[in-house]
Protein backbone atom coordinates (compact mmCIF):
# COMPACT_ATOMS: atom_id res chain seq x y z
CA UNK A 1 0.00 0.00 0.00
CA UNK A 2 1.58 3.26 -0.70
CA UNK A 3 1.02 6.37 1.24
CA UNK A 4 1.61 9.98 -0.07
CA UNK A 5 4.27 11.94 2.27
CA UNK A 6 1.41 14.86 3.29
CA UNK A 7 -1.01 11.73 5.02
CA UNK A 8 2.24 10.46 6.79
CA UNK A 9 3.00 13.73 8.40
CA UNK A 10 -1.03 14.01 9.16
CA UNK A 11 -0.94 11.11 10.60
CA UNK A 12 2.10 11.33 13.07
CA UNK A 13 0.85 15.16 13.72
CA UNK A 14 -2.89 13.07 15.04
CA UNK A 15 -1.00 10.62 17.10
CA UNK A 16 1.30 13.45 18.38
CA UNK A 17 -1.97 15.23 19.58
CA UNK A 18 -3.11 15.08 23.00
CA UNK A 19 -6.98 15.35 23.52
CA UNK A 20 -8.09 18.35 25.45
CA UNK A 21 -10.61 19.59 27.62
CA UNK A 22 -12.04 22.48 29.34
CA UNK A 23 -11.21 24.37 32.40
CA UNK A 24 -13.63 26.28 34.22
CA UNK A 25 -12.73 28.36 37.47
CA UNK A 26 -16.01 29.65 39.62
CA UNK A 27 -14.87 32.02 42.41
CA UNK A 28 -17.61 32.43 44.71
CA UNK A 29 -17.23 35.88 46.99
CA UNK A 30 -18.62 34.83 50.16
CA UNK A 31 -19.08 36.78 53.79
CA UNK A 32 -18.80 34.61 56.94
CA UNK A 33 -19.72 31.58 54.67
CA UNK A 34 -22.25 33.17 53.17
CA UNK A 35 -22.64 34.83 49.35
CA UNK A 36 -21.63 38.43 49.59
CA UNK A 37 -23.76 40.66 48.07
CA UNK A 38 -22.48 44.20 47.43
CA UNK A 39 -24.31 47.42 48.95
CA UNK A 40 -26.12 44.93 51.34
CA UNK A 41 -24.61 45.20 54.90
CA UNK A 42 -23.04 42.54 56.53
CA UNK A 43 -21.85 42.66 60.26
CA UNK A 44 -18.08 43.26 61.24
CA UNK A 45 -16.73 43.38 64.88
CA UNK A 46 -19.35 45.37 67.06
CA UNK A 47 -20.52 47.51 63.68
CA UNK A 48 -21.61 46.86 59.88
CA UNK A 49 -19.89 47.21 56.80
CA UNK A 50 -21.46 47.61 53.02
CA UNK A 51 -19.07 46.35 50.16
CA UNK A 52 -19.31 48.00 46.76
CA UNK A 53 -16.07 46.99 45.02
CA UNK A 54 -14.26 43.61 44.98
CA UNK A 55 -12.09 42.93 42.19
CA UNK A 56 -8.67 41.53 41.17
CA UNK A 57 -6.00 40.32 38.56
CA UNK A 58 -5.28 36.96 38.49
CA UNK A 59 -2.37 35.35 37.13
CA UNK A 60 0.34 32.84 36.14
CA UNK A 61 -2.79 29.84 36.62
CA UNK A 62 -1.56 26.66 36.20
CA UNK A 63 -2.22 23.31 37.23
CA UNK A 64 0.52 21.03 38.30
CA UNK A 65 1.54 17.41 38.06
CA UNK A 66 3.92 16.47 40.55
CA UNK A 67 7.15 18.72 38.94
CA UNK A 68 5.55 19.49 35.71
CA UNK A 69 3.93 22.97 35.40
CA UNK A 70 0.71 23.26 33.03
CA UNK A 71 0.16 26.66 32.00
CA UNK A 72 -3.39 27.62 32.03
CA UNK A 73 -3.73 31.50 31.13
CA UNK A 74 -1.16 34.36 31.93
CA UNK A 75 -3.15 36.83 33.38
CA UNK A 76 -7.12 37.12 33.76
CA UNK A 77 -9.46 39.81 35.83
CA UNK A 78 -12.00 38.67 38.26
CA UNK A 79 -14.90 41.06 38.67
CA UNK A 80 -17.09 40.55 41.46
CA UNK A 81 -17.92 44.48 41.21
CA UNK A 82 -19.73 43.69 37.99
CA UNK A 83 -22.05 40.86 38.93
CA UNK A 84 -22.66 40.56 42.55
CA UNK A 85 -25.28 42.87 43.65
CA UNK A 86 -27.83 40.20 43.37
CA UNK A 87 -27.80 37.05 45.81
CA UNK A 88 -28.62 35.07 42.44
CA UNK A 89 -24.93 36.59 40.46
CA UNK A 90 -23.34 36.11 44.24
CA UNK A 91 -24.96 32.15 43.98
CA UNK A 92 -23.39 31.55 40.69
CA UNK A 93 -20.09 33.39 41.18
CA UNK A 94 -17.72 34.71 38.64
CA UNK A 95 -16.41 32.24 36.07
CA UNK A 96 -13.32 31.86 33.95
CA UNK A 97 -13.02 29.31 31.42
CA UNK A 98 -10.36 28.03 29.41
CA UNK A 99 -10.26 25.84 26.56
CA UNK A 100 -7.79 22.99 25.18
CA UNK A 101 -6.35 22.29 28.68
CA UNK A 102 -4.17 18.24 28.16
CA UNK A 103 -6.28 15.69 29.18
CA UNK A 104 -4.94 14.49 32.28
CA UNK A 105 -5.31 14.21 36.16
CA UNK A 106 -3.81 16.99 37.99
CA UNK A 107 -2.62 17.06 41.47
CA UNK A 108 -3.00 20.66 42.40
CA UNK A 109 -4.30 24.70 41.10
CA UNK A 110 -2.08 27.51 41.79
CA UNK A 111 -2.26 31.10 40.43
CA UNK A 112 -1.22 34.64 41.84
CA UNK A 113 -2.94 37.13 42.77
CA UNK A 114 -1.59 40.59 41.51
CA UNK A 115 0.33 41.36 38.34
CA UNK A 116 3.37 39.27 38.27
CA UNK A 117 6.40 41.39 37.98
CA UNK A 118 7.48 41.35 34.58
CA UNK A 119 4.01 42.35 33.40
CA UNK A 120 4.11 45.51 36.56
CA UNK A 121 7.11 46.81 34.90
CA UNK A 122 5.16 47.83 31.56
CA UNK A 123 2.30 50.36 31.37
CA UNK A 124 -1.09 50.40 29.98
CA UNK A 125 -0.19 51.77 27.26
CA UNK A 126 1.82 49.03 26.35
CA UNK A 127 -1.66 46.81 25.16
CA UNK A 128 -4.05 46.92 22.79
CA UNK A 129 -7.84 47.83 23.88
CA UNK A 130 -8.69 44.19 24.12
CA UNK A 131 -6.23 43.36 26.52
CA UNK A 132 -6.94 43.16 30.20
CA UNK A 133 -3.88 45.40 31.72
CA UNK A 134 -5.10 48.39 29.25
CA UNK A 135 -7.58 49.58 32.17
CA UNK A 136 -5.87 52.54 32.99
CA UNK A 137 -8.32 52.74 35.91
CA UNK A 138 -6.04 49.84 37.42
CA UNK A 139 -2.81 51.46 37.09
CA UNK A 140 -1.15 54.55 39.34
CA UNK A 141 1.71 56.36 38.34
CA UNK A 142 2.55 57.17 41.35
CA UNK A 143 3.48 53.41 42.84
CA UNK A 144 4.69 52.60 39.18
CA UNK A 145 2.62 49.70 39.54
CA UNK A 146 -0.96 48.50 38.70
CA UNK A 147 -3.31 47.78 40.83
CA UNK A 148 -3.61 44.43 41.66
CA UNK A 149 -6.92 44.24 43.73
CA UNK A 150 -9.66 46.87 44.80
CA UNK A 151 -11.98 46.17 47.68
CA UNK A 152 -13.83 49.08 48.40
CA UNK A 153 -17.57 50.09 50.02
CA UNK A 154 -19.07 51.97 53.68
CA UNK A 155 -18.82 51.64 57.49
CA UNK A 156 -21.14 52.74 59.70
CA UNK A 157 -19.98 55.43 62.01
CA UNK A 158 -20.52 55.80 65.19
CA UNK A 159 -24.00 57.77 64.66
CA UNK A 160 -25.12 54.58 63.15
CA UNK A 161 -25.18 56.23 59.20
CA UNK A 162 -22.96 54.85 56.33
CA UNK A 163 -22.14 58.17 55.08
CA UNK A 164 -18.41 57.53 54.98
CA UNK A 165 -16.17 55.23 52.50
CA UNK A 166 -13.69 52.58 52.88
CA UNK A 167 -11.45 51.81 50.05
CA UNK A 168 -7.78 49.41 49.50
CA UNK A 169 -6.01 49.18 46.72
CA UNK A 170 -2.72 46.99 46.87
CA UNK A 171 -0.08 46.95 44.48
CA UNK A 172 3.92 47.05 43.72
CA UNK A 173 5.98 43.59 43.05
CA UNK A 174 6.39 43.36 47.16
CA UNK A 175 2.58 42.39 47.29
CA UNK A 176 2.09 40.24 44.95
CA UNK A 177 1.12 36.74 46.28
CA UNK A 178 0.25 33.06 44.92
CA UNK A 179 -1.99 31.05 46.08
CA UNK A 180 -1.80 26.90 45.84
CA UNK A 181 -4.07 24.07 46.56
CA UNK A 182 -3.62 20.14 46.34
CA UNK A 183 -6.69 18.64 45.18
CA UNK A 184 -7.03 16.22 42.18
CA UNK A 185 -8.35 17.75 38.89
CA UNK A 186 -9.48 15.37 36.19
CA UNK A 187 -9.35 16.98 32.53
CA UNK A 188 -11.31 14.81 30.44
CA UNK A 189 -11.52 15.29 26.35
CA UNK A 190 -14.20 17.24 25.32
CA UNK A 191 -15.90 17.72 28.88
CA UNK A 192 -15.99 20.48 31.21
CA UNK A 193 -14.02 20.62 34.70
CA UNK A 194 -15.04 23.45 37.33
CA UNK A 195 -13.03 24.12 40.08
CA UNK A 196 -14.91 26.56 43.11
CA UNK A 197 -12.61 29.28 44.13
CA UNK A 198 -14.24 30.91 47.68
CA UNK A 199 -13.12 33.99 49.34
CA UNK A 200 -14.58 35.06 52.56
CA UNK A 201 -13.88 38.84 52.50
CA UNK A 202 -14.46 38.69 56.40
CA UNK A 203 -11.38 36.82 56.86
CA UNK A 204 -9.74 39.15 54.24
CA UNK A 205 -9.99 41.67 56.96
CA UNK A 206 -8.92 39.83 60.23
CA UNK A 207 -5.88 40.69 61.50
CA UNK A 208 -5.93 37.71 64.55
CA UNK A 209 -7.86 35.17 65.14
CA UNK A 210 -11.34 36.53 66.10
CA UNK A 211 -9.95 40.60 65.77
CA UNK A 212 -10.62 42.73 63.25
CA UNK A 213 -8.71 45.42 61.16
CA UNK A 214 -9.99 49.20 62.69
CA UNK A 215 -11.51 50.44 59.93
CA UNK A 216 -14.16 52.81 61.45
CA UNK A 217 -10.75 54.63 62.21
CA UNK A 218 -8.36 53.61 59.32
CA UNK A 219 -10.62 53.28 56.46
CA UNK A 220 -8.21 54.24 53.69
CA UNK A 221 -4.65 52.64 52.81
CA UNK A 222 -3.45 52.91 49.25
CA UNK A 223 0.08 53.92 49.75
CA UNK A 224 3.18 51.46 49.14
CA UNK A 225 5.37 53.46 51.75
CA UNK A 226 2.99 52.96 54.69
CA UNK A 227 1.76 49.17 53.60
CA UNK A 228 0.16 48.12 56.97
CA UNK A 229 -3.35 47.05 55.67
CA UNK A 230 -2.20 46.22 52.36
CA UNK A 231 0.16 43.33 53.79
CA UNK A 232 -2.32 42.44 55.96
CA UNK A 233 -4.63 41.78 53.12
CA UNK A 234 -2.61 40.18 50.94
CA UNK A 235 -1.51 38.04 53.47
CA UNK A 236 -5.15 36.76 54.35
CA UNK A 237 -5.61 35.58 51.14
CA UNK A 238 -3.92 32.24 52.29
CA UNK A 239 -6.56 31.89 54.97
CA UNK A 240 -9.39 33.16 52.72
CA UNK A 241 -9.37 31.24 49.90
CA UNK A 242 -10.46 27.95 49.60
CA UNK A 243 -10.93 25.30 47.18
CA UNK A 244 -13.85 22.71 46.21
Amino acid sequence: MRYTIGFILMTLLLGACKDTGTLEIKFLATYDDSPLVLGENVSYDDYQLNFLESDFYISEIALVNGNEIIEVKDIDFVDFTSTNFTLENAENGFTLSYSEIPEGSYTGIRFGIGVPPSENATLPSDYGSDNILSQGGYYWDAWNSFIFAKLAGKYQDSGGTFDNGFFFHTGTDELFRTSEADMNVEITADNTTVIEVIIDHKKLLEETSGSYYDIQNNSANHDPLEPGPLLMLVNNYSKAISFN
